[in-house]
């Protein structure tokens, strides 16, 4: 028996793999969960970002249709404004996607409530250390497979946003080659 620095005497228990492993399972699942929240927060992003552009540019399509003579926009440039138009919607529309609810893995409710049971709560820590982890890393893998998912339409937000971008860089420079 250790003495403790406050002066009780507890058996101390050698630490086991198991505790070591338990620790790297419980970082896991918090990083996914870190992650699924990250992944929704730039969805959101894309969006916002995405709707900004669009916005803009249905002023700038109102300002040339009503005052066509001014402002004219050769033919190039309007369909590049158009197909900018369609990229920020798509990239909005998967950065929808990244925040649409998923169903996570989680301990079914009869499961812990029979966990705080007398017979189950007052057993030996070894095999319940054992249950935890095993519930743990099953967490842990829907996660990343949900997370992968969210991030892939997360990629994708973000590839049509560029082209997005691209489409309206295009247009703008034919419109300066124009004058």
């Amino acid at each position: 028996m250790d003495l403790e620095p406050d002066g009780d005497q507890r058996a101390t228990k050698p630490d086991t793999a198991g505790q070591i492993y338990a620790r790297l399972i419980s970082q896991q699942l918090k990083d996914e969960q870190d992650r699924k929240t990250s992944l929704e927060q730039r969805g959101l992003a894309v969006i916002s970002t995405s709707g900004i552009l669009v916005s803009l540019l249905f002023g700038l399509g109102a300002v040339t249709t009503t005052r066509p003579a001014a402002l004219g926009l050769p033919t190039l440039a309007r369909f590049l404004l158009i197909a900018a138009v369609v990229a920020f919607v798509v990239g909005a529309s998967f950065g929808l996607a990244t925040n649409a609810p998923r169903t996570y893995a989680a301990i079914a409710m009869k499961d812990l409530k029979r966990m705080v049971t007398e017979d189950l709560w007052n057993k030996a820590e070894d095999p319940a250390s054992r249950r935890v982890a095993e519930n743990r890393v099953e967490l842990v893998d829907v996660s990343r497979s949900l997370n992968a998912k969210k991030a892939s339409l997360l990629e994708w937000a973000l590839r049509f946003e560029l082209a997005g971008v691209f489409l309206v860089a295009g247009s703008v420079t034919d419109l300066l080659l124009q004058r």
